[in-house]
């Protein structure tokens, strides 16, 4: 018998790998960057799946895209996003 755990993904290391371009906080440090924070939360989980899935193309994106799981995915899109529109900004990720 195979047991299989689950075990939950927490945002903030997965988080890490984004801060050196978007900031920790969500605030990225170069002009060219676009900002994550307070993006929606379904566009976020959306450009991530889009970069994973190719249909939208950056190589380091899409490579760093590709290596996470729809929880994952999930996990950041909420650290990073508002669930509504007040305030959320609607420029696009590059």
């Amino acid at each position: 018998m195979i047991l299989l755990l689950a075990f939950e993904v927490s945002a903030e290391p997965l988080a890490a790998r984004c801060q050196s371009c978007h900031g920790l906080d969500g605030i990225a440090r170069n002009a060219n960057t676009p900002h994550l924070k307070d993006q929606h939360i379904a566009y976020l989980r959306q450009q991530l799946l889009d970069y994973r899935t190719r249909k939208r193309r950056h190589a380091l994106m899409s490579a760093i895209a590709a290596s996470l799981t729809e929880q994952q995915i999930d996990k950041l899109a909420k650290f990073y996003g508002q669930p509504h529109s007040q305030g959320a900004h609607t420029n696009s990720l590059k």
